[in-house]
């Protein structure tokens, strides 16, 4: 009765405008992440002559690694490319325990993508999440900062699911990965961080995990108290603008609104079910603890000898000490903070073992990355273009 009595026409036509308004909203922020996708797979002189850069640094880490250890240490040489082979005859086991903990933590990100989508839309889409979740890491790996997995995810889920929805899944994947490592880093940095004889390595995983934190409770606050958090902002960019750190302060205020209203609405979503978000962070911790694993057993495969939990916590230290570095995949810093953090292990093998621990991490993802994207390719060749904004029918 009191609905009948507070309904009025009014109010529908309210209701129906604030729907309107969302819905363009959503729909401008799925058009951005499509020019965002456009921008990162066109093919230009520009990107090409990057990659090359980047190959090349690459080249250079890897040689500077090789100088210290063939040349530069006089008590203990490496091993020499055939006693490595022989190793890995010998523990070729660990190789595919390194290839398994790869695939657990891209089915985990799949997995936490699909429940999502289960809780907006009562499908659990597992096919879409799934390829979703390797071509989110593939286009994570190849952007500055991690910065082209999101618009590629919100522009891969929308052919799936409406707008809306494809929009904040994207957003809500990002925030539990955040503090999901943030979490397990604390848990580290508090119980194994003897792990780590390099102090300039151990400030600067401090400095990474302090970035997940600042993200995570950003995203946090703006969702529990938007206007609050858009006045802070006003204030920060007020004083960037007085000592020249801002030099566009209308954009960056533009943008900062848009990016308040989609993380409130996309942890809203998500946290309007606290299962939904405990299984979620549950998730996000086993993506990145198999991530984490990867260097104990291609090490093992080399002939390592120390225990699962110290080299899954010098991997923590790893990537939380890179957390902060632009290049894309975090090139050439990556292969220097695992040489110089994994250099403490008795042993010839750490050279070998940071080859397989970036083919593994990070050069086998961009392997399918590419395959996934040449299957979509051929699959899609024959089919007429769609637009984004006309969800197809939700069926996998």
């Amino acid at each position: 009765m009191d609905e009948l009595n507070n309904y009025s026409p009014g109010n529908e036509i309210k209701i129906l405008e604030d729907e309107s308004i969302k819905r363009e909203k959503q729909e401008e922020v799925l058009k951005k992440s499509e020019e965002t996708y456009d921008e990162i797979t066109a093919h230009s002189r520009r990107k090409q002559v990057l990659s090359l850069v980047l190959v090349g640094f690459n080249v250079i880490v890897l040689l500077v690694i090789a100088l210290v250890e063939f040349v530069g240490k006089k008590d203990q040489k490496p091993m020499s490319f055939h006693s490595f082979f022989h190793s890995l005859g010998a523990n070729w086991i660990y190789l595919l325990f390194a290839l398994g903990m790869l695939f657990l933590c891209l089915l985990s990100s799949a997995a936490k993508i699909s429940i999502m989508l289960k809780a907006t839309t009562g499908k659990f889409y597992l096919l879409t999440s799934l390829k979703t979740a390797v071509l989110g890491k593939y286009y994570d790996n190849i952007t500055p900062l991690g910065s082209g997995g999101q618009p590629f995810q919100m522009y891969n889920l929308s052919k799936k699911v409406p707008v809306g929805i494809a929009t904040s899944v994207p957003i809500a994947d990002f925030f539990t990965n955040q503090i999901s490592f943030f979490i397990l880093a604390i848990f580290v940095f508090a119980t194994h961080s003897y792990v780590i004889e390099s102090t300039a390595m151990r400030i600067w995983a401090y400095i990474g995990a302090g970035f997940y934190l600042l993200i995570s409770v950003s995203v946090l606050l703006f969702s529990l108290a938007p206007k609050a958090m858009t006045k802070v902002g006003r204030v920060v960019m007020k004083l960037g603008t007085f000592f020249k750190f801002i030099k566009k302060p209308d954009q960056l205020k533009e943008r900062l609104n848009k990016s308040i209203i989609d993380y409130s609405d996309s942890i809203k979503t998500v946290g309007r079910n606290p299962f939904v978000l405990i299984l979620c962070l549950a998730l996000s911790l086993i993506h990145y603890i198999s991530f984490c694993s990867i260097p104990y057993f291609v090490l093992m495969s080399c002939g390592n000898s120390a225990g699962w939990l110290d080299i899954m916590c010098m991997g923590v230290f790893t990537y939380a000490a890179i957390a902060i570095v632009p290049t894309p995949g975090n090139s050439g810093a990556a292969e220097g903070a695992f040489y110089i953090i994994f250099n403490s292990l008795e042993g010839s093998f750490l050279f070998w073992g940071t080859l397989l621990w970036r083919f593994f991490g990070y050069y086998l993802v961009l392997l399918l990355g590419v395959c996934v994207i040449l299957f979509d390719y051929i699959k899609n060749s024959k089919k007429p273009k769609r637009s984004l904004h006309l969800p197809a029918k939700h069926k996998e």
